[in-house]
């Protein structure tokens, strides 16, 4: 059973390693749209959260874009785009629109979940990518839930997000500055 499970896992995360190779950006399943247009709640959500310490060493402030998150539904592009949003204030790193070119890097992200465990995994990667399309570094990671009745990406709570988010930006500032986290 064991091997079973980790089999299943390791196709997954070799499946969606395989996936974000792929440098297209046709047909996201969910679109992380970080601009001008996001809902008052979340605006208000995230008004406190500017004050926090910046991490970045650097005194000039890195700046990013989101492409197209492939994998995950539009049900996960509130609480990852306010989790994105959270965790870029505390790190001192700018969200530009997707239009706008001027920013440092380009992040693509992919995202799929696994539950042939115990409970759900999301299994996340974002490739790193300068103006000119190149790749520079990839992010990566996972997350789990506990069994909570709930399958797939409803098992998938706000914090957990947030915890994704974080976990990005901090490995993206942590690479831009040369420092390990």
């Amino acid at each position: 059973m064991v091997r079973n499970v980790c089999g299943i896992r390791c196709t997954a995360i070799l499946a969606l390693l395989l996936l974000a190779g792929c440098s297209t950006s046709d047909g996201p399943v969910a679109a992380l749209m970080l601009n001008e247009d996001e809902t008052t709640d979340t605006r208000m959500a995230l008004a406190g959260l500017s004050e926090a310490e910046p991490s970045l060493k650097s005194s000039e402030q890195a700046s990013v874009r989101f492409a197209p998150i492939i994998g995950a539904p539009l049900s996960a592009s509130d609480p990852l785009t306010a989790g994105l949003r959270a965790a870029a204030s505390r790190q001192n790193i700018a969200i530009r629109s997707f239009a706008d070119e001027t920013s440092d890097h380009v992040l693509k992200g992919y995202m799929a979940v696994d539950t042939s465990g115990e409970g759900t995994t999301v299994i996340y990667v974002w490739d790193v990518f300068d103006e000119s399309g190149q790749r520079l570094h990839r992010i990566h990671g996972t997350t789990e839930t506990i069994d909570t009745g709930d399958e797939g990406w409803e098992a998938i709570s706000s914090d957990q997000f947030r915890e994704i988010a974080e976990r990005t930006l901090l490995e993206y500032g942590n690479w831009r500055n040369g420092t390990s986290a």
